[in-house]
């Protein structure tokens, strides 16, 4: 699994993270060290822009989602809104199952492009409605 991980705007307002390959847990909880510490170097809001397009999840996921939950990334204070960005109806369900039942205060939205994506961490959208 590759991953690329950077601020998506100058304001450090937005991150973007590029998952390409096979996801597996080892790979995922490594990939979690640069977005911890980007999260750690702003004292704001961030909302974080997951790209899956080219991303494929096993479907042990189902087991990690309350391990994610718990995760240090997960409960990062800077941390205010997550949205998926894939058209995959399997990585939807996923998600949708994540916010029903590991939420909590954590925004968390699903955007068919990384366009709406952004769209929705300008502009509010659906979690914020």
């Amino acid at each position: 699994m590759k991953v690329s991980v950077d601020w998506y705007d100058q304001n450090r307002r937005i991150m973007l993270k590029r998952y390409v390959g096979r996801w597996d847990w080892p790979s995922f909880v490594k990939a979690q060290t640069t977005p911890e510490g980007l999260l750690d170097s702003v004292s704001h809001p961030v909302s974080v822009i997951i790209d899956a397009q080219d991303y494929e999840i096993p479907p042990e996921i189902l087991t990690k989602l309350p391990q994610i939950a718990q995760s240090r990334i997960a409960k990062h204070p800077n941390l205010a809104h997550v949205i998926i960005v894939s058209a995959s109806p399997f990585v939807n369900l996923v998600a949708q199952m994540f916010i029903e039942l590991y939420a909590g205060d954590l925004l968390v939205d699903v955007a068919p492009s990384v366009d709406q994506a952004l769209s929705i961490a300008h502009h509010g959208g659906p979690g914020q409605a």
